[in-house]
């Protein structure tokens, strides 16, 4: 997270979050028997999305909007962010988009960083 901060006070850029539907709900593709359920309404997201920054309250003190998308998941289709998904947007275009990996390690650390130095530069 402390990378997020750094970028987004050396760029002056905000960070959005977007709430997207359940990855491993247990009654589509369950990871867990306490998987929580696919939302079956706007209503139920909103509150999962909530749920989500009263876990993270660092995280949630970064954000500048927050986001939830539709129950037809135009935007995680539109922009390509399931499963989770790092954007870089500039002039409201996405300029960097990391890949998905396993590995959530330093090495995508050093991507967003380097990649903010190119767009915001």
């Amino acid at each position: 997270m402390r990378t997020l901060a750094d970028i987004s006070k050396r760029h002056r850029c905000p960070i959005i979050f977007f709430y997207l539907c359940e990855a491993h709900a247990w009654d589509s593709w369950p990871l867990s028997p306490n998987a929580p359920k696919n939302h079956a309404n706007l209503g139920e997201r909103v509150a999962a999305a909530s749920s989500f920054l009263s876990r993270w309250p660092s995280f949630a003190q970064l954000l500048h909007s927050t986001y939830v998308d539709e129950m037809d998941n135009a935007t995680t289709i539109a922009l390509g962010l399931w499963p989770e998904r790092l954007l870089l947007l500039k002039h409201g275009a996405v300029s960097w988009a990391s890949t998905f990996s396993d590995d959530v390690s330093s090495k995508l650390v050093q991507q967003l960083q380097q990649a903010s130095q190119q767009v915001f530069a």
